[in-house]
């Protein structure tokens, strides 16, 4: 079997775990049964693994990945509602049958410059109309409370470190919501993580402090959207949050 543990190293910086929850039963808000063999999956692999705190979204497909992939460990799940899914609804261009936020025609979106710009997508027209820029607002301050109440506060583009400390900080939500959660914390647009970067169910992306210069801190991304759970236990990873390769696949076009 091969050794991941060097994917948990001892370094001294605080990890944040954002979690995407596992392959999803909608109608129940809940999982599928293959879903609950993917927080199984990430359980085994957590089971050694050190988590300090832990945050989840309302919705009970991310909190039942939360509480079946930390079994065993004494940990409580603090319950946030912004984590909830970013569902905000838009009416879009060229595209009558999808009204989701974060998914658009390339022939559409790539037009849209504001949308390679975190500042400008935020004031575009179509974020303002169905309140993309309000959510955006809500679920950044939410992280910032996170991270300043684990000793990390906002300064500007960067963080300043007040407590510096190791802790490892798992956040179990949503991939529309994560798109924000990446935004705020690198200043790539949401919307370009969104229609760009899939991540299966139960896929774990690890953010590491960076602290150069004393009291000074940034976030990199180390993993983004890893499914090593899956992969050791020989599952192949959902085809949730991706479309069709070549328009001739009998997968996903909508």
């Amino acid at each position: 079997m091969v050794d991941h543990s060097y994917l948990y190293t001892k370094a001294i910086d605080m990890k944040l775990l954002i979690i995407r929850h596992a392959e999803p039963d909608y109608e129940h808000d809940s999982l599928t049964p293959r879903g609950v063999i993917e927080a199984e999956a990430l359980r085994d692999y957590l089971k050694d693994k050190r988590i300090d705190k832990v945050y989840s979204s309302p919705y009970g497909r991310a909190f039942l990945t939360a509480k079946i992939s930390l079994e065993g460990k004494s940990l409580d799940i603090k319950v946030l509602d912004f984590l909830h899914e970013f569902n905000n609804y838009v009416d879009q261009p060229l595209n009558p049958y999808n009204h989701y936020c974060w998914d658009f025609y390339p022939e559409y979106f790539t037009t849209q410059k504001e949308f390679y710009d975190r500042d400008a997508s935020l004031k575009h027209p179509l974020s303002v109309e169905f309140g993309l820029d309000k959510q955006y607002k809500l679920v950044s301050e939410g992280l910032d409370e996170i991270l300043k109440e684990n000793g990390y506060e906002r300064c500007g583009g960067y963080y300043a470190a007040v407590k510096p400390n190791d802790n490892v900080i798992a956040i179990y939500c949503h991939l529309g919501t994560m798109g924000i959660l990446m935004s705020h914390l690198t200043g790539i647009p949401y919307l370009l993580i969104n229609q760009h970067f899939a991540v299966a169910p139960s896929g774990v992306t690890v953010i590491n402090t960076e602290e150069r210069h004393k009291g000074i801190a940034q976030w990199r991304i180390s993993r983004y959207g890893d499914v090593s759970h899956l992969i050791l236990k020989g599952l192949e990873p959902s085809f949730h949050a991706r479309f069709c390769e070549q328009f001739t696949d009998d997968t996903r076009h909508e």
